[in-house]
């Protein structure tokens, strides 16, 4: 596989893996749920890594987040931009592709109105957090490449604000390779 075509394939996973098909008690807002044998077709489809900040991870709350990553787990996908706490939700993930270390980050933006943050609780890494420059330094030291995925805009709008055309730039003089945006639902 060449770097091209690896950062092709780093899709924002936007739903749960839960066999439990009721809504958990109090939810008003559209739930994504997903069926575990579609991260089965994922990875036969070479997806082998999945972004995970974004807002709807914890439809489910923090046990449909522990199903999401046992499923994509079990079927080989990794997965990076949430997780148990802020030290797991804002972990690197590395991948070796093309002879090259390729790192992998994922935040949230506030504005997408994310389930939970990470903090002593399971939730998405934050991208207004103030570390989340060290943490784009500090991750690219351990990579070649680094990708920062970031889940932020405002929905049918085609085109980057200028507080998140900012933020890139803030991101890249950070050291980040190239930052990801997605969210939008526009194609």
């Amino acid at each position: 596989a060449d770097l091209g075509c690896a950062l092709d394939d780093v899709p924002n996973f936007e739903g749960v893996v839960f066999d439990e098909p009721e809504p958990p008690p109090g939810q008003d807002k559209i739930l994504l749920p997903v069926q575990a044998a579609f991260v089965g077709a994922m990875a036969l489809a070479g997806i082998d890594v999945v972004s995970l900040s974004n807002n709807h991870v914890l439809d489910w709350g923090a046990r449909g987040l522990q199903e999401t990553t046992k499923h994509l787990s079990a079927a080989g996908v990794g997965s990076f931009g949430a997780g148990q706490s802020i030290d797991e939700a804002a972990q690197l993930e590395l991948r070796d592709v093309a002879g090259l270390r390729l790192g992998l980050l994922g935040f949230t933006c506030e504005s997408t109105h994310p389930g939970a943050w990470a903090g002593a609780g399971p939730g998405v890494a934050r991208l207004q957090d103030d570390d989340v420059e060290s943490r784009v330094a500090s991750a690219k030291a351990r990579c070649d490449v680094l990708l920062v995925s970031v889940h932020w805009g405002d929905e049918h709008v085609a085109w980057p604000s200028p507080q998140q055309l900012s933020m890139a730039r803030r991101l890249v003089d950070a050291d980040a390779d190239l930052v990801a945006g997605h969210h939008a639902h526009v194609f």
